[in-house]
């Protein structure tokens, strides 16, 4: 199989989760990690050694063939620019939330993608986490019943007044049901 090379802009506040997962996924050949910030890659390279390549400069990962995807996880504000860059060098673009700071950023980027034939995709917090895989599969093989929310995250599914199983749920999973 042939694995994704993705590269992190971003290893700040929310960084650190994004990689871990990065790595954690089998579908992936985690390739760099890029922040502004020479104190946040210090932490990266302590963690990642030596399998990784650290930058200052995000056009470092754009120009890097072994690279085709980015995760994004800066401030707002620089998300519009960094995803604009990253889809104009054909690479494919996961965003943490919020996914710009304007709908017309956002649309921007969404008809550049499907113009070049990429992805974009805006993140999902537990969308790789297994309970929300879980949760997928009862819509796909069709459970029916009703799915109840509490505290805006945790779900309980239930079919003919019996509990199937609980999960964490995200939004996009709260959309699918």
């Amino acid at each position: 199989m042939d694995r994704t090379g993705i590269g992190l802009i971003g290893y700040g506040y929310w960084g650190p989760n994004v990689a871990r997962k990065i790595e954690q996924n089998r579908n992936f050949s985690f390739r760099y990690i890029c922040d502004l910030a020479e104190e946040r890659l210090e932490k990266a390279r302590q963690l990642y050694r030596e399998q990784l390549s650290y930058t200052g400069d995000y056009h470092d990962l754009l120009q890097d063939e072994s690279v085709q995807a980015v995760a994004i996880a800066v401030n707002t504000e620089s998300h519009y620019q960094i995803a604009k860059d990253a889809l104009q060098a054909g690479k494919h673009v996961y965003i943490e939330k919020p996914f710009t700071s304007t709908s017309g950023q956002g649309k921007e980027l969404q008809r550049l993608a499907e113009e070049k034939g990429i992805l974009i995709r805006p993140a999902c917090g537990k969308q790789a986490d297994r309970n929300f895989g879980r949760s997928r599969q009862a819509v796909e093989y069709g459970v029916n019943g009703w799915m109840f929310c509490e505290n805006g995250i945790k779900a309980l599914f239930m079919k003919e007044g019996r509990k199937i199983w609980k999960s964490l749920v995200f939004l996009i999973g709260l959309r699918l049901i």
